[in-house]
């Protein structure tokens, strides 16, 4: 169990890591001034390695989840708010690819970021992309439970996350 748990940790952190990339990328990769860097700023632009990593991890965290609700049961599975959690996080990653995929597979419009509607799909799944990130996040709080100074701050963590799954519906 215990070199499982170490396994886990650490394919979890090597998904945050991916995660930082890809949203360092137009600073990384972008070059350039202002922000804006050649196919970086296009909108129609391909997915990336460091994307396609992160897409091949959703879909195994989603296999792992639909494995959990058939062997639990989904009442089992829907009273612990870890699942909730990973639900979100999985339904906003899963909304953002089809955001991503809407765009590239639609109509190619060649316009700059500044040029977008707010209500632009790949504005939206970007911003789905951060708040899925969050929720990534606020998951590497599983791994206090393996330390006994941080196990109970985990209690007062959990209350807080639902305070903030409150605040994000507000908005």
């Amino acid at each position: 169990p215990f070199v499982k748990f170490i396994n886990h940790s650490a394919s979890y952190i090597t998904f945050l890591l991916l995660l930082i990339l890809a949203s360092q990328e137009q600073l990384v990769l972008g070059g350039g001034g202002g922000g804006r860097g050649g196919d970086m700023a296009r909108r129609d632009r391909e997915p990336n390695v460091v994307e396609w990593c992160i897409v091949a991890y959703v879909l195994a965290f989603i296999w792992s989840e639909m494995k959990e609700i058939w062997e639990s049961g989904f009442l089992t599975y829907s009273r612990d708010l870890w699942n909730i959690m990973d639900f979100m996080q999985n339904t906003l990653y899963l909304a953002c690819m089809t955001l991503r995929a809407v765009v590239y597979f639609g109509q190619h419009l060649q316009i700059e970021r500044e040029e977008m509607a707010s209500s632009d799909p790949m504005l939206v799944a970007e911003a789905l992309f951060a708040v899925a990130n969050i929720f990534s996040t606020m998951r590497l709080l599983i791994l206090f439970i393996a330390n006994s100074h941080l196990g109970p701050l985990q209690i007062s963590v959990g209350r807080m996350i639902i305070d903030i799954i409150k605040f994000l519906f507000i908005f």
